[in-house]
């Protein structure tokens, strides 16, 4: 399952279409410049290494039009070196597919210590000679008479008749780990509140233990994988929550369209991914509210980092993760509109200054999962993602 492979949705794309943001063209890699104070895993410094040596413009590199298909409506490239197979993509704004969002997504969760439940991700610009190959695919290609597709191709012609010499959008690799839908836990853009682990992850509902478990239809992501992976129960909600709160905070709407993944690694550990995930709208509260009834139960270190956060954009601590300049962090954790970084402090504000102190009044320590035992600490530790 691919990276670049964006899954089928049923939400109406034409307000979305109008409540885009324009941003003014940055220069090339503009963001690369922050890239390399975030903290990370060694897979995100590689990756934040990597991003800046690609120029696409360079004949060496293979541009495929990634056209609408079935399973997705979102335009953009697929991209080879030399012969060798398509391995990464270049997607420009499409209604499901903000880059803002995605990038955000990223980075925040990398400033969390949470990096390795998301995909790397970075803006790019394309130059004038892969945005004329771009612009005659986009051009010449049908899109047949799928809405979004009809939607998302008039977008994109008008971002490129107003600069016919660059476009903007996200670059990423196409993971190494085969990743499978956990479908089990929700599908065709619904949450399924009845599995064990829906109930796990509100204060309410049962404390998970550290049973060994896995998920239907989760193989091992690579050959030679151990081929039915597991995670301690307790870790596997623990992501779960993680990936929700964060989604929260984001207005994400399109994870239960097969955007939530999973895979096994050579370990034969269970990760939980979340994938795809601009499909979100950063500068309103859609979706908050449901989010806010799915989890209640969180991990303890990642509410102390967003409370931490907090305090630093509110001018209540002089520092996080080494940022002294809130508006230095924010171009580091890839905000670009004004709108979008305020709905996020108002959310976190939310989140840490009156739910969590209202849900500790009312479940107390049940707010919260136990903290990870020893031997997960290790492995986490030992763990540079580079795998994925």
């Amino acid at each position: 399952m691919s990276q670049e492979r964006e899954k089928p949705r049923k939400a109406d794309l034409s307000r979305r279409l109008s409540a885009l943001p324009v941003f003014a063209v940055m220069g090339l890699l503009a963001s690369a410049a922050f890239a390399q104070t975030v903290p990370g895993k060694k897979r995100d410094v590689d990756f934040d290494a990597h991003v800046k040596t690609v120029d696409l413009d360079d004949p060496q590199y293979r541009l495929e039009y990634k056209k609408p298909t079935p399973d997705g409506s979102s335009i953009g490239l697929f991209i080879g070196v030399g012969d060798k197979p398509t391995d990464r993509s270049f997607v420009p704004t499409n209604p499901s597919s903000i880059p803002e969002a995605e990038v955000v997504a990223y980075r925040l969760a990398r400033f969390l210590g949470v990096s390795r439940l998301f995909y790397p991700v970075d803006y790019y610009q394309l130059g004038p000679k892969a945005t004329a190959k771009f612009a005659q695919m986009v051009k010449t290609t049908s899109v047949g008479d799928d809405k979004d597709s009809i939607q998302n191709r008039d977008l994109v012609l008008k971002e490129l008749k107003s600069n016919p010499n660059t476009i903007f959008g996200i670059y990423r690799l196409r993971p190494k780990t085969k990743m499978f839908a956990a479908s089990v836990l929700g599908r065709e853009g619904k949450f399924d509140e009845t599995t064990g682990l829906s109930k796990e992850i509100r204060a309410s509902g049962p404390m998970p233990d550290q049973r060994a478990v896995g998920l239907d239809g989760v193989k091992g992501g690579q050959a030679g994988f151990p081929a039915n992976p597991t995670e301690q129960r307790v870790e596997l909600a623990r992501q779960l929550s993680t990936i929700f709160v964060m989604d929260m905070l984001l207005g994400q709407w399109d994870r239960f369209w097969n955007n939530l993944e999973a895979s096994g690694d050579k370990n034969g550990r269970l990760k939980l991914i979340a994938r795809d995930n601009g499909g979100a709208t950063l500068d309103d509260f859609e979706g908050y509210e449901d989010y806010n009834r799915w989890v209640s139960r969180f991990d303890r270190d990642l509410i102390d980092r967003l409370t931490a956060l907090n305090a630093f954009l509110k001018g209540r601590a002089p520092e996080f993760a080494g940022f002294s300049d809130i508006e230095a962090w924010k171009k580091a954790a890839g905000f670009r509109g004004k709108s979008s970084f305020e709905t996020f402090a108002k959310k976190l504000s939310t989140l840490v200054e009156k739910r969590i102190p209202a849900l500790m009044r009312e479940y107390g320590d049940k707010t919260f999962f136990p903290s990870k035992s020893a031997e997960v600490v290790r492995l986490d530790a030992a763990d540079p993602g580079t795998d994925d």
